[in-house]
């Protein structure tokens, strides 16, 4: 589940112009599905979510970048276990349904050197995951990770590139975003994100609709 939240530690962006703000609502969904094997043993785990978000972004005059965010996802998914023929009539394989929700806390902070702004960041995500209809306890999770990454501005078009989970091999994500802003200050911005993990597989889309002023 942790590596599900730290997917959806995602962001769409803005143009750089100075004294501007971009206040952005999105809609986030993110999957992720996980396979860990063992001699004897293996655990498959897959889990989809939606949620909403919103980030507000600033760029000032003196080249400070500043950006916060916010999020919360709710999801379902199940867990199964499958076992090798030489124990399989010790313990039968299975699958339980498992109910998610994280939500992630953010800020960062860059400085703009004319088309490119470097970034630093870090990001409060908060997991839980739960066996519903189930004795058995659920999990939750309270952890830092940090961030880095770029923006690169093509005339009203702003490129993002973000590495989460520095800190953290076992999150670590790759995000790459686009925005773009109408004369009307509308800004429009898609983001999609994948872990780097080579054990899990997941995708992470969010759909910002906001405006400029």
């Amino acid at each position: 589940m942790k590596k599900l939240c730290a997917l959806l530690v995602v962001s769409v962006t803005s143009c750089l112009i100075a004294d501007e703000h971009i206040l952005l609502p999105s809609l986030e969904y993110g999957s992720a599905t996980s396979e860990i094997g063992g001699p004897y043993v293996s655990l498959d785990m897959d889990f989809d979510g939606l949620g909403v978000g919103l980030r507000y972004m600033n760029f000032a005059d003196s080249g400070l970048y500043f950006g916060a965010l916010l999020n919360s996802v709710n999801g379902e998914g199940d867990a199964c276990i499958t076992y090798d023929d030489s124990i399989r009539t010790i313990a039968a394989p299975g699958c339980v349904d498992l109910e998610s929700s994280g939500s992630t806390f953010g800020g960062e902070i860059g400085w703009q050197f004319q088309k490119l702004t470097p970034f630093l960041g870090m990001s409060l995500i908060r997991s839980e995951v739960s066996i519903p209809n189930s004795w058995l306890e659920g999990e939750s999770d309270d952890s830092w990770e940090a961030h880095a990454g770029t923006f690169l501005q093509l005339d009203d078009v702003l490129l993002r590139a973000t590495v989460y989970g520095l800190d953290n091999e076992e999150s670590r994500t790759l995000s790459g975003g686009i925005l773009y802003t109408f004369p009307n200050d509308l800004a429009l911005g898609i983001e999609f994100g994948t872990p780097l993990d080579s054990d899990v597989d997941g995708l992470v889309l969010s759909l910002g609709v906001g405006m400029r002023f």
